[in-house]
């Protein structure tokens, strides 16, 4: 028996300390819901702050450069101005070259009846010297001319 007194000793004794171990445990997790656990998000919050400005200032300058690209294209020709000095350049030439032509076949017609005003008084000319110079051919000449001047 005294072994059984032993026995339920010791059990009345573990059963003394878990009964103060849960009275400590229940304590603490009193004392644990009673605490509020606020974690410290300052630092988070300031570097979301200063990333959240330095993302606005990012897309500031992305459109005030958008506006003046797009400014520029508004302004901007689609041909470069030494294209288009060569382009005017180029069709003044062509007028001018059109007009002189046309100019010169008008004045065919009068320079050919110039120069075959001219040819007839040469050979006038040189036939009149030829039959100076050559007393056979005159009368042989003007014998013919008169024959053809009787019917």
């Amino acid at each position: 028996m005294a072994k059984i007194d032993e026995l339920s000793e010791l059990l009345i004794e573990e059963l003394s300390d878990f009964k103060l171990q849960i009275n400590k445990l229940e304590t603490v997790s009193k004392e644990i819901q009673a605490v509020v656990i606020k974690p410290d998000i300052s630092a988070l919050k300031s570097f979301m702050e200063s990333t959240l400005q330095l993302q606005n200032e990012v897309v500031k300058n992305q459109n005030v450069k958008l506006v003046t690209i797009s400014n520029k294209l508004t302004n901007s020709n689609r041909y470069p101005k030494w294209f288009l000095a060569l382009l005017c350049v180029s069709l003044m030439s062509v007028f001018v070259v059109t007009g002189y032509s046309i100019y010169q076949l008008q004045s065919i017609s009068e320079m050919k009846l110039l120069e075959y005003e001219k040819g007839r008084k040469e050979i006038s000319t040189h036939f009149y010297e030829f039959l100076e110079s050559d007393e056979p051919s005159k009368k042989a000449y003007l014998n013919w001319k008169s024959e053809q001047s009787l019917p």
